[in-house]
């Protein structure tokens, strides 16, 4: 299985290209420029919250791992269940816009321009420094560090050999002048007198000569340093002009540099804003359409509810009658329940008013508007004048044809004058 490092943003080089890649076929459409700036970083964690992966923008061994076994693309698509498919209840503007922008980031114009114009900065980026003037530094290092130590022979100084031809040809002439003059004391005979003498006259110019020896000693060591000085100018003066062009050429580099950073800087910036604009929209038509298929379904569920309780309300008021008409059908219609206070007992049960104007509304059942009215103020009535003896018959008699809530208000009516009426 293939390693690769971990990166994180300022990172660049193979590997960050090799992630680019990789996020570009995630659905990213980033440029693979093996740089890993804001919009790579951005672009990284939302991979990374979109694979359940630990959101920090460092693309470690899990990050890879995912990358390296994706399939396709869900980077670009929405995780909440509203895609790019029709769901119920969501309205065509909200599916066109879904459907849309669910098809992947796609560049505006001005961040192609913008990567366009960083692509052609790059192309141009100058070369490695080469060097004009390195053949004559070569050269002339070669002469200062090929000369050698210092070293004087006499026999080679052509300046010494001046001087001892002159120096020889002195005391020769001097020697021959003394022995002449010592032999004119002599008669002109020679003698060992006069050659000792010329002998030593021509040694005194040969001693002469040796005197000159240390200053020409001197002479070919200045000779030889002031040469070796002015190789090393030579030199420097040569070194300065590389220098010169180097410098030049690291101008070059920083303007090139510079230039880059700012279209690097504009093209991440205009990419990062129309993302997150693209992003924005991605979430809002998303959340659109989960709201407007939550609200279809919930209408839904609204409307099956509410014909499941009128179902429900409508078989359990049946149930509810049937088995009150059981219970007073069977019990006795003298004097009955409900009804002493006091020691004596209720006056005789009176329903008149209510067999005759208990009248029902076909539409719903029930009792009708204006007999609900006649029946409650005729109990109000009944109520005061103490007129009735056996309530759960009368009860049982109008139960059939009351809602809850109607069975419960004549229920309080009646319980307030001593009854016990069972409510809901």
């Amino acid at each position: 299985m293939a390693t690769y490092a971990t990166l994180s943003y300022g990172s660049s080089g193979d590997n960050v290209r090799k992630l680019q890649t990789k996020l570009n076929a995630a659905g990213y459409n980033l440029a693979v420029d093996g740089g890993f700036g804001a919009k790579t970083q951005a672009a990284v964690k939302d991979y990374q919250k979109k694979n359940g992966l630990a959101v920090d923008g460092v693309v470690g061994s899990e990050t890879w791992g995912s990358l390296n076994t994706a399939k396709s693309s869900a980077a670009a698509k929405p995780t909440t269940g509203a895609g790019s498919s029709t769901l119920s209840g969501v309205s065509r503007n909200t599916q066109a816009n879904l459907n849309k922008y669910s098809g992947g980031y796609k560049p505006s114009d001005t961040v192609t321009a913008a990567q366009k114009y960083l692509e052609q900065l790059q192309s141009q980026k100058p070369g490695a420094y080469e060097s004009k003037w390195t053949d004559q530094l070569n050269e002339m290092y070669d002469k200062v560090m090929g000369r050698g130590d210092f070293t004087y022979d006499l026999a080679d100084d052509p300046l010494y050999q001046q001087y001892r031809d002159q120096y020889v040809s002195l005391g020769q002439n001097a020697m021959l002048d003394t022995m002449g003059q010592a032999a004119g004391l002599t008669g002109g005979y020679g003698s060992t007198y006069s050659q000792n003498a010329g002998q030593q006259a021509y040694q005194g110019y040969l001693q002469q000569l040796n005197d000159k020896v240390p200053e020409l000693y001197r002479l070919a060591r200045d000779n030889y340093d002031q040469e070796g000085q002015k190789l090393l100018e030579q030199y420097g003066l040569i070194l300065d002009r590389d220098a010169t062009d180097y410098g030049r050429y690291r101008d070059t580099v920083a303007d090139f540099l510079s230039e880059r950073d700012f279209a690097q800087g504009r093209y991440d910036s205009e990419r990062t804003f129309d993302y997150g604009k693209y992003a924005d929209m991605l979430q809002y038509w998303q959340n659109q359409a989960q709201q407007e298929n939550g609200d279809y379904w919930t209408k839904a569920q609204f409307d099956y509810q509410k014909a499941r309780d009128a179902i429900a309300d409508e078989q359990w008021a049946k149930e509810f009658a049937l088995s009150r008409q059981k219970a007073y059908s069977s019990g006795s219609s003298g004097g009955g329940s409900g009804g002493s206070s006091g020691g004596g007992t209720k006056p005789t049960f009176n329903k008149k008013g209510i067999s005759t104007k208990r009248t029902t509304d076909t539409n719903t059942g029930r009792v009708s508007a204006s007999a609900w009215e006649y029946v409650k103020n005729n109990i109000r009535t009944n109520l005061r004048n103490g007129n009735y003896t056996n309530v759960d018959k009368y009860m049982g008699q109008i139960s059939s044809d009351l809602s809850k809530e109607q069975w419960n208000e004549i229920a309080d009516m009646l319980n307030q004058y001593g009854y016990n009426v069972q409510k809901y």
